[in-house]
């Protein structure tokens, strides 16, 4: 533990213990913490003013995937595959729509205001508490929102979520938990974005061998004849589900999931090689470990492989992994263009070699 207090640690006022407070810089706005923390050698409540913060940077994220984060189905993907396409842009949508749901609340919970000031003026002629309970009702706020859409006053545009995420961005200033649960909202973003992409790659395989069922003698060479009696040995389109069950190939590891592409596509793969090739998934994949394995405490083996991969941050061993948007978008966005490119190669594949 340090003698002396870093941006990131406490001293105790009472005993002089510097204590690590649990919270790390990110983003570019420095801005100072408010509340107390205890001390784990005294239990004194010490101020946090002493640690130095910045923003967590939701407001960017919010922005980028309201600009372009959702993803739809390309008009030309195989039939073959687009059960395991459709798995992923629905776990993917899914990532989109939790993670910007704080800020839709915060968005929702405005324009209602909005609405009912309006209708408050208008019933009272003032603004602000108290009302009578039948100052403002139901049919009038109805009502005024049917105002506002006949007459083109698009209610949307009196604010937006981006807007109302900035207003997330800032709260933690005075909530350390707050800050821990936003926090904890980009750390389960890239656990999720993971899991769309790990799902990915296996569903599509599967799918892709099952189409081409000659693929298979790439990766093994005998099936037991148990697999057969569970099918009906009716396998011809079932040797990529046959193959999972045996476990010839796994897709739960990203060495193994290269391994299984590069082993399976032997001839005209480059494409799909460069998808999974791209050091962006091992960033995510080191990123996502650390959280759901460590806690986001750093480790010897974070510290090795984070080296080579510059997304990620460098952290000492201990420290906590503080994720926040900017670096969520880091190591996202990349991915999701990655498994894109992965359908797309492999789609190409399937239609330049047909059954």
């Amino acid at each position: 533990m340090p003698d002396e207090p870093t941006p990131h640690t406490l001293k105790c006022i009472k005993c002089a213990t510097v204590f690590d407070s649990g919270l790390s810089s990110s983003g570019d706005a420095i801005f100072t913490m408010t509340g107390t923390l205890e001390c784990p050698a005294c239990g004194e409540l010490n101020d946090l003013a002493q640690v130095k913060m910045r923003s967590l940077d939701y407001e960017s994220l919010v922005r980028w995937l309201l600009q372009g984060g959702l993803i739809a189905e390309q008009e030309d993907t195989p039939a073959a595959i687009k059960p395991p396409v459709a798995a992923f842009i629905a776990n993917w949508n899914n990532v989109v729509f939790l993670t910007i749901f704080p800020a839709a609340v915060v968005f929702a919970e405005k324009l209602s205001q909005y609405v009912c000031d309006i209708a408050a003026v208008r019933k009272s002629g003032r603004l602000g508490p108290p009302f009578p309970p039948e100052t403002i009702s139901e049919a009038d706020l109805r009502a005024l929102t049917t105002e506002f859409a006949n007459n083109g006053v698009a209610l949307s545009s009196m604010t937006n979520i981006g807007d109302a995420a900035r207003g997330i961005d800032y709260q933690p200033q005075s909530e350390v938990k707050a800050r821990y649960g936003l926090s904890a909202l980009f750390a389960s973003s890239l656990v999720s974005t993971w899991t769309a992409f790990e799902t990915l790659a296996g569903d599509l395989w599967e799918a892709t061998v099952n189409a081409r069922p000659g693929l298979a003698g790439h990766v093994a060479t005998s099936i037991k004849t148990e697999m057969l009696q569970k099918h009906g040995f009716n396998v011809p389109h079932q040797m990529g589900t046959i193959l999972r069950e045996m476990k010839a190939v796994s897709f739960t590891v990203l060495d193994e999931i290269r391994n299984a592409y590069k082993s399976t596509f032997t001839k005209h793969a480059q494409k799909i090689d460069a998808s999974l090739a791209n050091k962006s998934l091992d960033a995510l994949s080191q990123a996502r470990n650390l959280i759901v394995h460590k806690a986001g405490k750093c480790d010897a083996e974070y510290i090795s492989r984070a080296k080579g991969l510059p997304q990620l941050p460098h952290l000492a061993l201990g420290e906590q992994l503080m994720t926040n948007g900017i670096l969520a978008r880091q190591l996202i966005e990349p991915v999701i263009t990655c498994c894109q490119e992965l359908i797309d190669s492999v789609g190409a594949w399937l239609r330049s070699h047909p059954a």
